[in-house]
Parts: structure tokens; sequence; C-alpha cells
């Protein structure tokens, strides 16, 4: 099993804040723009009302209540308004609370729902040469733990910070204009907590990206675990598995303890800061309100002011995190966004037509030092039937990729009626194609919408009738009808139901063109029968190009195609062809009992 994060993954996990991701992170941020424009408006009037709480304090402690200490009579009457401006104060906090949690995840997911569908669509139109390269682990961390990433930045992330800076400012000028001399003692106080959060935020953004890399580690080991336990049990290899998987584990475990200790180190030092810093303010305190240069209430103020700046500094320390993990994860978010599929698109792509089907000249190669295909020439006539046969690696496989354009010639040329196929619409010319692969793939659905692929435009009736005319009908009725569920990949399904049902499949879409590769490989002989009895069906009346292993499968083709070493060495029908005593007659042979 390959490991989650490569060479390439490991060098670029490290955060860069430059220019152009900032851009691209706005750039997402835009159409949701007036709820985050509302997000900040309310987290002002938040800000607004937790400076006046303090303010209203002040009032009380320097007018009834120093009036009643004074030796003077108060009532009710006198608390009364200042009491209800206070529970006021507490009411509209609240209720900002509320409406600011509402608006930003609001806005946050909907830029994540815009992203996760971007990435998600982008991935679809991605060549096949990407997913050589690209490991199922490692998108899936991409669409899941990088997209929620961005999520925390954009419902908790951005917004919040720059409100605890502007709390953090509107603290400390508060406090200044309460008393300027209480706050010059904050300032000499304050160079031990500025280096701490220096500190602090260099340690925990090594410490926060060791744990993303172990839970990008995790995740993907897990992921290739589940996908290849059969064979893991098949070789009793269980042990070496989930001994590999419990490493990766305790990795993970270490780092996120390594990560709470440095914040329960940071948050308790914060604490030790504020709480020396208001003793030290007891003195200075002391020496004033005696002097008249600040009252008590103002003293009180002052206090509280002080004191509310501790959570914003806090909570800075874990957006930064945020912050600096969101921008990892965008990164690599637009590293797949950026990838560009191969396959330059015609600027004015025409419509396919219905007719002959030609390679001209054609060279491919996966890698220059391997080529794959040699000038291979030939042409498939509207309505026929061909088979193309030889040894494995010869090829075979490739010209499907080619003719459903998963990839271009290197040199050469395949057309439509003497129309370059990267000239036409690509999404039409695929349309057109049918094909049923030797390795069926099912989706965890039903078996109805395993047929028509949950295109709810495709009747359920016409469903019906492609499975009985592939012999299917059985099989839909034993396990319990259309809505019978299947379970992933078609695990309760034998090779030759899922192959009778990718035939259904092919037949319900109505193809013009139909490829059959290596359809009957893996099936036993009475499955077999069933199959090509499927074969005979779905062929009638549609352009047919069968890659084959198992003779018996091309007998009836109009023209035979025999493949050796990615070069066509000979073609004509099953008869000339043994007769001819050549390449094919040779492959006859060698399965004897075809012969």
């Amino acid at each position: 099993m390959t490991e989650l994060l490569d060479e390439e993954e490991d060098r670029t996990v490290k955060l860069r804040m430059d220019g152009e991701n900032a851009k691209r992170l706005l750039a997402l941020v835009r159409p949701h723009l007036p709820l985050f424009v509302a997000t900040f408006l309310v987290l002002l009037a938040v800000i607004a009302l937790e400076l006046a709480g303090p303010w209203l304090l002040r009032e009380v402690i320097d007018g009834p209540i120093a009036r009643r200490l004074g030796g003077e009579t108060t009532a009710f009457s006198d608390f009364a308004p200042w009491l209800i401006a206070y529970l006021a104060v507490f009411g509209f906090s609240f209720l900002g609370h509320y409406w600011q949690v509402i608006l930003a995840t609001t806005a946050g997911q909907g830029v994540v729902r815009d992203l996760r569908v971007r990435l998600f669509g982008h991935l679809l139109h991605l060549s096949p040469d990407y997913y050589d390269r690209a490991k199922t682990g490692r998108l899936v961390t991409r669409i899941a733990s990088d997209c929620e990433s961005l999520s925390e930045l954009f419902t908790t992330g951005v917004v919040t910070t720059i409100a605890d800076l502007l709390k953090i400012v509107g603290l400390f000028a508060a406090c200044f204009w309460v008393s300027p001399e209480l706050t010059l003692t904050i300032l000499l106080a304050s160079p031990p907590l500025i280096l701490v959060v220096v500190v602090f935020y260099g340690r925990a953004r090594r410490a926060y990206r060791q744990v993303r890399k172990s839970i990008a580690r995790t995740t993907g080991w897990f992921a290739e675990a589940m996908q290849g336990v059969r064979l893991t049990r098949m070789f009793a290899q269980e042990q070496r598995v989930f001994d590999r998987y419990a490493d990766l584990s305790a990795e993970t475990r270490s780092g996120w303890i390594r990560t709470v200790v440095l914040f329960g180190l940071f948050f308790a030092f914060v604490e030790v800061c504020t709480g020396m810093t208001q003793a030290l303010l007891l003195w200075p305190a002391a020496e004033a309100i005696p002097k008249g240069a600040l009252t008590f209430g103002g003293f009180v103020q002052f206090w509280a002011y002080f004191g509310r700046m501790v959570q914003p500094i806090r909570e800075l320390g874990e957006k930064y995190n945020i912050i600096q993990s969101a921008f990892a994860s965008g990164e690599r978010v637009f590293r797949i966004l950026d990838e560009e599929a191969t396959l330059p698109l015609a600027k004015d792509p025409t419509a396919p037509r219905s007719g002959n089907v030609r390679f001209d000249h054609v060279y491919f190669h996966y890698n220059a030092e391997a080529p794959v295909l040699h000038d291979v020439t030939f042409e498939i006539e509207r309505g026929s039937h061909i088979a193309v046969v030889g040894p494995t690696g010869t090829g075979k496989t490739t010209l499907i990729q080619l003719l459903s354009r998963f990839r271009d010639p290197i040199s050469g040329s395949i057309t439509i009626d003497g129309q370059d196929l990267r000239d036409l619409d690509l999404h039409a010319h695929r349309a057109r194609i049918g094909i049923v692969l030797q390795d069926v793939f099912l989706f965890a659905s039903n078996i109805l919408e395993n047929v028509r692929l949950h295109d709810a435009t495709i009747p359920e009736e016409r469903v019906v009738r492609a499975l009985e005319a592939v012999q299917a009908g059985d099989l839909v009725r034993r396990t319990g009808g259309l809505h019978a569920q299947v379970q992933e990949r078609g695990a309760t399904l034998s090779q030759g139901e899922r192959q009778l049902l990718a035939f259904a499949r092919a037949l319900v879409f109505d193809p013009e063109i139909l490829v059959l590769d290596e359809a009957t490989a893996n099936v036993d002989t009475p499955t077999e029968r069933r199959i090509q009895e499927a074969m005979r069906v779905a062929m009638r009346g549609r352009t047919t190009l069968v890659i084959a292993h198992r003779l018996s499968t091309v007998r009836e083709a109009d023209r035979i195609l025999v493949l050796e070493a990615g070069r066509l060495v000979e073609q004509g029908s099953h008869a000339d062809l043994l007769a001819a005593d050549g390449a094919y007659a040779k492959l006859a042979r060698t399965f004897a009992e075809e012969g």
C-alpha cells in the first residue's frame, strides 16, 4: 500500500500565505459577500454592546451607589433605569451572538458548498492521466478534510479574527480613555506576553502541521486498507495492516497531545500574565482614586475592560491555527483545481456524425520508453461487428480509450466520416458509445439506478425491457425487484450477473457504438453462453468493437483485427485468418478448446 502523502505533498504542506492564495480565497467569498458583511456588522454591534456594559457599571457605582454610600437617600427608581439598560445590553448582546453564529455559518457553509461542488465537478472532468498519479485516499481527504478546514476559516476564522482584533483595539482605547496612567502600566507589563505569543504561534504552527500530516497519513492508510480488505484477508495479513494503522493512530494521538499541551501552557500563561498585570494595577489605582484622578467606578470600568481582553487574546491563538491550516488546505485544493485536462477541447465543437470510424496511422504510448500502438490503421464501417484479439499488453484496451477519447493519439488521427474526434463535442461523442468492461463497477444503490445511472429521464419500463432483453429478468426477480439494494461494487452478485447488468446498462442508453472489453473473460461456460446471447441482443443494429481473449466470442465478427506488440498484423474473417495460418491461427491453436 502507498502512503497518502507523497514527497511533493509533504513539501507543500508548509503554509504559504501568499497574495495569490489570499486572492483566490477571497474570490470564493465574493458570491456570499452580503452575508459576510451582515455578519461583520452584527459583530461590530456586539463589540459596542460589550464596551457599553462596563460603562453602565461605572455610572451606577459613581452615581446611585456613591450617593448612597455618602449618606444620601436613594430609591429603587434611582437604580431601575441603569438596571434596565444593563439587562438590555445583555439581551441585545445575546441576540447579536445568536445572529452572528447563524449568519457566519450560513455564509461559510455556502462558500464550502460551492467549493466542494466545484472541486467534485473538476475531478469528474480530469483525464485518466491524473487518476493514474493520484491516490484515492488523498482525494477523499481533499473533499472532506481540506474543505472542512476551509469551512472553519469562513465560519469562525476570518470574520471573528478581525472582530477579535477590533475588540482588543477597542478595549485598549477604552482603557486609555478611562485612565492613561493605568494603561501605561499595562504596556509596561505586556512584553513577556507578546514574546510568549510570538513563540507560541511559531511552535503551534509546526505542531498543528504535524497533526495534519498524521491525520492525512492515517486517513489514506484507512482508505486503502478498506479497498484491499479482501486481499489482506486472503493472504492473512490482517495483523500487519492492523499494526500499521495502530502505529499511525498512535502518531496522530501523540501529535494531538503535544498540541493540546502547547495550548494548555499558552492559555495558562495568558491567565498568569493577566493576573499579574491586574495585581500591578492595584497600586497606581490606590494612588489615583484618593487624589481624584480616577473614580472608584472608573477603576471598576477599567478593570472590566482589561479582563475582557483575555478572551480575544486567547482566541487569536486558536484562530491563527485555523487560518494557517486553512491556507495550507486552500493551497492543496487549488493545486487540484489548477490541474488541466490533458485533452484539449475544440474551440467550436461540432455534433458527432453517425458514420464510419477510422484509425489512421495511430501511434500512442503512456511512457515514451514503452510505446503501445505503432502505426495502427483500420476502419469500422457503420453497423459492422469488429473484433480485436491479441496477447495481453498489445494495446487492445488502449484502442477503447482512444475511441472514447479519454486519451489522444501521440500522432495520427481517429475520425468519424473524416472528422477528427478532437473537433467533436466531447460529451456528445461519449454519449454515443456504450462500453461493457471486464470489471463491472456497480454503485451501492439499487438495480434500477445501477442500470440507468440515476438518470431520472429513463423510465422504469425501459429499464425492465433492457433487463429482460439480456436475460437478467430472473436475476431481478430473485433479488427482490428493481429497487433491490446492490451492495458496494456488487459484492453479492456473481461476475456473470454483474456483466448482465452492464449489458442492460448499455442497452438502456441506446448507444450507436458498442464496445465490449473482455466481457466474458472471467465466467464459466454456462454463464458465457448467457452473456453471448446478451451480446447478440446488444449488438443488433449497432457498430460494435469487441476486445476478447476467448476466440469463441469473435468468430461471428464481420472482421477480426489481430494485434501483436502494438502493431496490426492481420485482419479478416475467422475462416480467412485460420486459412492464412498466421498470428490468428497460432492464437487459435493456443486456445485449443476454442479452435
